[in-house]
């Protein structure tokens, strides 16, 4: 018995770490979830142009991830930005919270009424950075 343990915890916390597609519970949405939705959105940022949003779960929520998700890439393509990408974590806390980093940098976290509004600054201060060769910055070849 104590092996099964063992063996189970073992399997438990490699499927933790890695990240795994499920269920978000009770909401009918199939995400990949991250260990940490947030880091996953600032090492993307370092190597790809675009803006990536990390959204991290809370308990709380009456939005399914891809309603989230829906809503936040609305913003930003009213915002003139379509190279989005997006990182989930579940978390247990009860507010849903979202982070944007782009080129190094990272806004937020916001909470996720305030995300939309906040998107379209993002989107601005990205495509700013972007218009000016001094500021722009060199994504790894």
């Amino acid at each position: 018995m104590r092996y099964l343990h063992t063996i189970v915890c073992a399997a438990l916390c490699a499927i933790l770490i890695t990240g795994t597609a499920i269920a978000h519970e009770g909401l009918n949405a199939s995400v990949t979830l991250h260990k940490d939705a947030s880091l996953s959105a600032q090492k993307w940022s370092l190597r790809n142009p675009g803006i990536a949003v990390g959204v991290i779960l809370g308990t709380d929520s009456k939005f399914t991830p891809k309603q989230v998700e829906s809503g936040i890439r609305r913003s930003f393509n009213e915002a003139g930005i379509n190279d989005l990408a997006f990182f989930f974590e579940q978390n247990d806390m009860p507010s849903t919270i979202v982070v944007y980093c782009y080129s190094g940098a990272t806004d937020g976290p916001f909470i996720l009424n305030e995300s939309q509004a906040e998107a379209k600054n993002s989107a601005r201060q990205y495509l700013f950075q972007q218009s000016h060769p001094a500021l722009r910055y060199h994504y790894p070849d």
